[in-house]
């Protein structure tokens, strides 16, 4: 089946919020870092945000400084892995820190 102009427009349409949202909640994100940037929990949910954005290289600078502030969460350095792992395949420039 063949998408009619309405279709497509409403794809448009839903994208198009679907990025506003995303980008209004990651700067809100950001400002509420950088009032609070010892914050464990904002920092790991502005890695989140990055990487959910594709953003991998902001991602796992995130996720240093989050593992920084609480080295024993085996997720979030998972989650860190696989960003290195996938920015490894790409052309990301990869932060490097101690212990990593």
């Amino acid at each position: 089946t063949k998408i009619g102009d309405k279709d497509k427009a409403k794809l448009y349409r839903k994208e198009s919020e679907r990025r506003t949202e995303y980008f209004n909640r990651r700067s809100n994100t950001e400002q509420l870092t950088r009032e609070s940037p010892k914050d464990p929990a904002l920092r790991i949910k502005l890695a989140r945000t990055y990487a959910e954005g594709g953003d991998l290289t902001r991602a796992i600078n995130q996720y240093q400084v989050y593992l920084t502030m609480k080295p024993e969460d085996a997720t979030a350095r998972k989650e860190r892995d696989a960003l290195v792992k996938k920015a490894g395949s790409s052309n990301v420039d990869i932060p490097r820190s101690e212990g990593s």
